[in-house]
């Protein structure tokens, strides 16, 4: 998780990919019990758009929705959370209206 949390701090300056971390849950969610998936255990990064985690701001590329939090897991999040990956943020959308 160190990693891919150092690697994004390097590299996202230079593309302004990460719009928003979730480096301390993260890191909770590594060392607690993971699921059993393929994917235990594999750093993630949730695209903005389509997909909500709860309590995590979502704009899905729109100005209108820049103050949306969700108040739950979108049926995607739930079933990559079950696949075991630890998501660590959640990547820019363009404008899309």
């Amino acid at each position: 998780m160190e990693e891919a949390i150092s690697r994004i701090e390097r590299i996202n300056p230079k593309v302004n990919a990460v719009i928003h971390k979730m480096y301390d849950t993260a890191r909770k969610a590594a060392d607690g019990r993971l699921p059993d998936g393929r994917f235990s255990g594999v750093p993630f990064l949730l695209k903005d758009i389509g997909v909500d985690h709860a309590g995590v701001p979502t704009c899905r590329g729109s100005r209108f929705h820049r103050h949306f939090v969700p108040d739950h897991d979108s049926e995607m999040v739930k079933r990559f959370k079950a696949a075991g990956v630890v998501i660590v943020g959640k990547t820019n959308t363009p404008n899309t209206g």
